[in-house]
Formats: structure tokens, sequence, C-alpha cells
């Protein structure tokens, strides 16, 4: 137990994220790169849907910070592509939450 890492890593290397999209949700392991937070709507008997417990894993490996911040609403799920060029910074996939 000599490798025990003293601080948490919250940019992770793009390998490191890679890998860590292989193991979590959804049909595309390569979607890494979160561009949004969506409410998930109801079902047809008013309830509201629930993001699930490997999107929840995903995005508290992959976007730590966003993930904390709405993590206490599960109608909320993160949105994941394999396009590095639709990645959103924190910021904005919040100012697109508030927007809606």
């Amino acid at each position: 137990a000599g490798v025990i890492p003293i601080q948490k890593v919250i940019n992770k290397p793009l390998l490191e994220r890679e890998l860590i999209g292989r193991r979590a949700e959804g049909n595309n392991p390569n979607a890494i790169y979160c561009f949004d937070v969506r409410r998930n709507g109801r079902r047809p008997d008013g309830t509201p849907n629930s993001r699930s417990i490997a999107n929840s894993n995903k995005a508290e490996m992959l976007r730590p910070e966003l993930y904390h911040r709405y993590r206490h609403d599960p109608n909320l799920s993160f949105f994941f592509s394999d396009n590095p060029n639709e990645e959103r910074t924190d910021e904005e996939i919040i100012n697109l939450v508030a927007i809606r």
C-alpha cells in the first residue's frame, strides 16, 4: 500500500478519461466529453425519471465539480460525447442549465 495517492486528481489525463469511459455507462465507451446536463422528463404517471447510477458514477469520476453541484437532483443526467470539440466547461454547462 505504498502507492496510495496523497491527493485527488481533478483534471484527469486523456488516457485515464478513456479508461473511465470504457468502464462506465452507455453504449459508447469513447463518450468522455461532457457537454450538457439535462432533465430526464417524467414517466406516464407523472413521477420524474432518475439518472442511472452509472451516469452518476461516470460524471463523478470525469467531472467531479460539476457532479457535486447537481448530485442532489436525480432528475438531472449528464450528457457525454465522443467528440472532444463538443466538450463544454463547467461554467458553460451551468449557464445552459440556468437558462433552461
